[in-house]
């Protein structure tokens, strides 16, 4: 659980920090305006994608780097795509109190890390290849990632967001600090390692073992034949699925 604990405390950082925390709720700041319109960004030598704004940014794996945003007219100025240290981060540059139609088509060779703050998808919608792979949500957004081919991998939620996995992964990690939900039924782990800590689920199928720890009314379900071990403080529970 302590890492826990750092993971949250690093998410309470990011999560105020400028480039997420834009006063959404107030109706403070910019408000989409005129047409989407779609432009291309120059972009590359990035692996690694981290978004802060409510939007459907969709991954492809492709030889080139390439990236195609979709705003309305007057937030393509402050709808800001940067790379820095290999991530590609998007956000906006002013606050935005309202927008529809914002989506971020982003290609490239491989990646690593996919990290959403605040709401809004990231989607994979070809192969995730990758030896370490880090999946993050801050806030109700979604990942998904169903053709997933991981060495090991860790998925770290905190607030209500989820992740939704398929394919394989050689060891697989699972932090949940809220009531987020990591749903990998159609993927399956040799070794799965799970911490939750209050209402959130995980569901896998495990082939080897599973190390649940679970503080709350986390519930952890699991199919396959892994062996067990268990530490629950609390309400919550490690379930065998039962197979249809």
């Amino acid at each position: 659980m302590r890492y826990l604990l750092i993971f949250m405390l690093l998410v309470g950082i990011f999560m105020f920090g400028k480039k997420v925390f834009h006063f959404d709720s107030f109706g403070w700041g910019i408000r989409g305006e005129g047409p989407v319109q779609t432009e291309t960004r120059s972009a590359s030598g990035f692996h690694a994608i981290e978004s802060s704004v409510a939007a459907d940014v969709e991954v492809s794996v492709a030889d080139n780097f390439s990236v195609e945003v979709q705003a309305q007219q007057n937030l393509l100025p402050v709808l800001k795509t940067e790379v820095e240290s290999g991530t590609l981060k998007i956000y906006f540059s002013e606050n935005v109190s309202y927008h529809e139609g914002l989506k971020i088509r982003v290609s490239g060779p491989a990646f690593d890390r996919f990290s959403l703050g605040g709401s809004g998808t990231i989607k994979a919608l070809t192969p995730i290849r990758a030896e370490n792979m880090k999946l993050e949500v801050a806030g109700s957004g979604d990942i998904f990632v169903s053709q997933a081919e991981f060495g090991s991998a860790t998925a770290s939620i905190a607030g209500s967001g989820g992740i939704e996995l398929g394919g394989r992964a050689n060891s697989l990690k699972t932090e949940i600090a809220g009531s987020g939900d990591v749903k990998a039924k159609q993927l399956t782990a040799n070794e799965l390692k799970v911490e939750i800590s209050g209402s959130g689920s995980v569901t896998c199928d495990v082939s080897q073992t599973l190390d649940a720890s679970i503080a709350g009314s986390g519930d952890v379900y699991y199919s396959g034949q892994p062996s067990v071990q268990t530490n629950v403080s609390g309400s919550g529970s490690v379930k065998k699925l039962t197979e249809q």
